[in-house]
Parts: structure tokens; C-alpha cells; sequence
């Protein structure tokens, strides 16, 4: 099951914009922003191993990406 939050209509607002700290495939960390698309269950090339994933537009790259939820670190500031 995956929601897509760009076509809810029980949302009742627009999507928000997301901020995190993201870990990649390599280990390095950086400041990401997406729009979120839905959540997902499953594998993708860089994650062979069965786990979430939030398939979003990165903002500053422009694109559809698959971000493992589990590399994802929310915090209050982003220095």
C-alpha cells in the first residue's frame, strides 16, 4: 500500500515542503529538501535490503528520488 500525498484530497492542504539531514548510499550526509510524492515498502539498487522509502522531488536537484526513511535524521537546525 503507498499513499500519494500529491493527489489526497483528505489532506485538506497543500504539500508541505521537508527538510532533513540525509546519510546516501556512500555515507555522506547533506541538507536535502524534497516534496513528498508517497511512502513505499521495497528495495531499490542502492538498497538491496526490504525496508520504507518516501519517493519525493528533490528540490534543488529537480527530480523523482527514493529516500530510505531510515537515513533520514529530522532536527531543528540545519548549520
Amino acid at each position: 500500500m503507498t499513499v500519494n500525498v500529491l493527489n489526497s484530497t483528505t489532506l485538506g492542504e497543500p504539500v508541505k515542503e521537508l527538510r532533513f539531514v540525509y546519510k546516501n548510499w556512500r555515507g555522506d550526509t547533506s541538507v536535502r529538501r524534497i516534496l513528498p510524492i508517497k511512502i513505499w515498502y521495497g528495495t531499490t539498487d542502492w538498497h538491496p535490503d526490504e525496508q520504507w522509502f518516501i519517493k519525493a522531488i528533490d528540490v534543488e536537484k529537480g527530480e523523482e528520488r527514493d529516500f530510505a526513511l531510515i537515513d533520514m535524521k529530522f532536527t531543528d537546525s540545519y548549520n
